[in-house]
């Protein structure tokens, strides 16, 4: 029963990942293409996050009130289906502006959800939340790898929206056969500012929300600019881009699956050291070669920081946070994520704009390298919960 029921699972992490696989590596481009700037693209992704900020909180509040998790998480896949269909029509920039806004708002809303109920069934059921990641992660190489080389034979230039609002009514439909997954109730009704109230004064939870700011999040929001950087810095076309994507996350499948065991046996604080500094050499090698293949070499390390983003942090709140207020916890640390990924996104289209890409990696590599002197000097890895 427990395989049958883990089978649903990982069908769901493998096809909403390739709904993010075929639109996320692509869209900076496509609004190049459609003749934005890079202040004007940088504001299209700082007002969808700014908004989802707002929003995303509320799903997981929302949730931990009316214990219907898996009813909401398919209410707003099907409802970010519909916002890319939309979106997908737009050309002129204050219509693309308005839907890649409820686009956002949307899509945000599903991995917090998502992600909160598969660590606490894998808790529940001792385990590896990694494994279950790591097939999500090998979706988004067959969304942004397989299937845009496919469309590329036919002259077809991504984000494949089409496929992005399949991919998400499949995985919306497979949760008609999620396992039941009991969450822990809380005696008292949850509020949004009470809860953020006792997660902010939860000094690992700061730690590790903070940390996440100059690493994760300065890494994905730079990536965001990756294709441009192929595409216009270094003279690739889009296939460059899925290969790209391809190195980056085929090995990050394996390893996302196998991070658990490596932190049981070393700990969290040696693998976030090993992680932030590969990080820290990446990023500089991307600022000043102008070679692909070296480019290529220098992504090898992505699976790295991608394990610590999608597994260890979301095992470090499970372990420092009262698990009544886990789904709270999560929605929050994504709402956090969004804000930071709203003002980077602003700052890294000016810097685009003024200074080019080999900048913005310059400028992450610097944030890394604060958050790699944060954790060496931290005390934050004992996990008696707050």
């Amino acid at each position: 029963m427990k395989t049958k029921q883990m089978k649903f699972l990982f069908m769901f992490y493998f096809i909403y990942y390739i709904s993010s696989g075929v639109y996320y590596p692509f869209v900076n481009v496509h609004y190049e293409r459609l003749g934005f700037t890079g202040s004007e693209i940088g504001l299209i992704g700082s007002v969808g996050l700014l908004a989802a900020m707002v929003i995303t909180p509320m799903w997981g509040i929302l949730a931990d009130r009316t214990r219907r998790y898996k009813s909401l998480l398919g209410l707003v896949m099907i409802l970010a289906c519909i916002s890319g269909f939309i979106w997908d029509m737009q050309l002129v920039f204050l219509n693309v502006l308005l839907a890649a806004t409820c686009l956002t708002v949307f899509r945000s809303g599903i991995n917090p959800l998502a992600d909160s109920l598969s660590v606490s069934y894998c808790a529940q059921k001792q385990y590896d939340f990694g494994k279950i990641r790591g097939i999500g992660s090998l979706g988004y190489v067959v969304g942004s790898f397989v299937i845009a080389n496919v469309a590329g034979w036919f002259g077809i230039e991504g984000p494949y929206i089409s496929v992005m609002c399949v991919t998400l009514l499949i995985a919306a439909a497979i949760l008609l056969f999620y396992p039941h997954i009991p969450m822990n109730e809380s005696r008292e009704k949850s509020s949004i500012l009470k809860n953020g109230k006792i997660l902010l004064k939860n000094k690992s939870y700061v730690f590790i929300v903070v940390l996440m700011l100059f690493t994760n999040l300065a890494m994905d929001s730079a990536g965001g600019y990756v294709g441009n950087h192929l595409v216009n810095a270094l003279g690739a076309n889009d296939g460059a881009i899925g290969t790209y994507t391809l190195i980056a996350a085929f090995p990050e499948v394996f390893f996302i699956m196998i991070i658990g065991n490596i932190i049981s046996r070393y700990g969290f604080k040696p693998m976030y050291v090993v992680a932030i500094a590969c990080q820290c050499i990446r990023l500089i090698g991307y600022a000043f070669v102008d070679s692909i293949p070296l480019f290529y070499m220098f992504t090898i390390v992505h699976m790295l920081m991608t394990g610590v983003g999608a597994v260890a942090n979301m095992n470090y709140i499970n372990k420092v946070v009262d698990t009544s207020m886990l789904t709270t916890a999560v929605s929050l640390y994504t709402g956090i994520y969004l804000v930071g990924q709203a003002l980077y996104t602003q700052l890294f289209g000016v810097v685009y704009q003024l200074y080019g890409s080999h900048m913005i990696f310059l400028v992450t590599a610097l944030m890394s390298f604060i958050g790699l002197v944060m954790v060496v000097r931290t005390k934050h890895f004992n996990f008696a919960k707050e």
